[in-house]
């Protein structure tokens, strides 16, 4: 995918009007392509342990996967939250000031 803004002239009744496509932010892309590899990772390291040790070390890998995911997401959340609230309480002492 380039990253050239994409533009198509649409025509509304007597003007002619530039519509943009949207496209993907660099962000989203480094976002889904740490997805994967993460997943391949696991992949790797699942069947590496299934062929060296068995099913009980990589039923304990993928509970700890899950477990860190999941207290990653709980953690991003906690930061949204605070930032929330810091903003609201600026806001509202601007307003009273």
């Amino acid at each position: 995918m380039t990253h050239i803004k994409k533009v198509s002239m649409m025509r509304n009744d007597k003007h002619i009007t530039k519509q943009k496509f949207p496209r993907l932010s660099n962000l989203h892309i480094i976002w889904v392509w740490t997805k994967r590899l993460t997943l391949v990772g696991l992949l790797v390291v699942m069947g590496y342990a299934v062929v060296n040790s068995g099913v009980g070390i990589v039923l304990a890998v993928t509970v700890g996967f899950l477990l860190i995911r999941s207290l990653i997401r709980l953690a991003f959340r906690l930061i949204v939250t605070v930032v929330y609230i810091i903003l609201t309480v600026l806001i509202l002492g601007l307003i009273i000031l």
